[in-house]
């Protein structure tokens, strides 16, 4: 090796030891004298050979890896052999920091609590509250507390292919509570339910009011306006519930209701009269094997309760099934607006508000005898008997005179 070389490569040794210095003292490791030179090599200076005779853990590659925290460019090293020039130029960086020679002192420790930590929002959990709770949401409309609203229910088709509204009474009070629903006019010729409903709802103070109130005073409209029984195509409406969206005509119309007004509901009472002619004695039609269905027929007063479990199809046994509690009000017969009977149905309806905790209660049962107990009916007399029919009532416990026996109070009509 010519003298040339040997000087060229003393000064990159020298070059080398520096940057190995500056970097050691960055990473905290002690900076020691040099290890002894290689034996054997011609001009070669002990302290200048240290670096490169050192462990793969002292090279300069890992060196920079320590420093850096990281994995270290595998190409480091070839670049601080390659590096020309005196130890006064800059380093492969062309930083002026690797002329300074290592100081020894350990670097100042960084404040982890002054790094930029992004801002952590808490999520909610489960499906978004929403803030309206005491509203009503009915058939597309919102009706706030403390107010009423006239909406309309429209099953979207009829035998004739016309849609025909039907009025729903809309009430919700000032204070939160259950939901109550009430129908009538399911057979379209039972007039005492359509004015039953049209009495106690006009007559709430909704500011007084807990809870809510639907009330559909004719849910078959068809049959109303015909002043029958059934549907224009001879179907009986409360045969057809809970409904079906591709049935009959009575299978959507009882669908269409059942889906829009009954299931908004927590508990349901279905207002009837006797059937073609046949007068029934006022009475509460409920499941009593059902106990939350019972438990709501102990809450009218002094009105009969007779257990029934209804029959397939009909509103009441549907909305049972459905976890809605149902009973039926029978009350009168069809085709004539009875005041005495109308009366009795509408103190059983606030006796229930009283029992439910909607609304104080009113002076009942008082009057000329409206609506107390039935009085026994002799049953020695024949069935049919004008006494009988001239009574106020029969007894609570005479199936005839509630209307489930023979004779002319006896007839089908849920």
């Amino acid at each position: 090796m010519d003298h040339y070389s040997c000087k060229r490569r003393f000064r990159q040794r020298s070059c080398i030891a520096l940057l190995l210095g500056a970097l050691a003292a960055q990473a905290g490791e002690p900076v020691g004298p040099p290890a002894a030179a290689e034996e054997g090599e011609i001009g070669a200076q002990p302290a200048a050979e240290s670096p490169l005779g050192e462990a793969e853990e002292s090279s300069p590659a890992a060196v920079v890896e320590r420093a850096a925290g990281g994995a270290a460019d595998p190409r480091a090293e070839e670049r601080l052999d390659d590096s020309p020039g005196p130890a006064s130029e800059p380093g492969p960086g062309g930083e002026e920091g690797a002329r300074t020679e290592p100081s020894g002192e350990a670097p100042a420790p960084i404040d982890v609590a002054q790094e930029a930590t992004p801002a952590v929002t808490a999520l909610p959990i489960g499906p978004p509250v929403p803030d309206d709770l005491d509203h009503l949401h009915l058939l597309g409309s919102r009706i706030e507390p403390g107010s009423s609203a006239r909406l309309s229910w429209s099953p979207g088709l009829s035998f004739a292919g016309i849609a025909m509204p039907t009025p729903v009474l809309a009430v919700n009070g000032a204070r939160p509570g259950p939901t109550l629903c009430l129908t009538a006019a399911i057979h379209g010729d039972e007039l005492n339910g359509i004015e039953i409903v049209r009495r106690l709802i006009h007559d709430l103070d909704v500011g007084k009011l807990r809870g809510a109130i639907i009330g559909v005073p004719i849910v078959n409209l068809q049959g109303f306006q015909r002043a029958s029984r059934y549907l224009a195509d001879r179907r009986d409406l409360n045969r057809y519930f809970p409904g079906h969206p591709e049935g009959s005509v009575a299978a959507r119309i009882a669908h269409s209701f059942f889906a829009e007004i009954v299931q908004h509901c927590d508990a349901l009472v279905d207002l009837h009269t006797g059937s073609f002619h046949r007068s029934n004695l006022p009475q509460i039609r409920a499941n009593l094997h059902h106990p939350a269905v019972k438990a709501l027929s102990q809450k009218f007063g002094a009105t009969a309760v007779l257990h029934s479990t209804g029959s397939s199809g009909t509103l009441r046994r549907a909305a049972t099934d459905a976890g809605v509690p149902a009973v039926t009000i029978e009350a009168g017969e069809p085709l004539r607006l009875q005041d005495r009977e109308v009366s009795h149905g509408v103190k059983s309806l606030r006796s229930l508000l009283d029992q439910l905790d909607m609304y104080s209660r009113f002076s009942l049962w008082g009057g000329s005898g409206a609506g107390l107990l039935p009085v026994p009916v002799d049953s020695g007399q024949p069935r049919g008997h004008p006494a009988q029919r001239g009574q106020a009532g029969g007894s609570s416990g005479s199936r005839r005179s509630a209307g489930q026996g023979g004779g002319p109070h006896h007839q089908r009509t849920q």
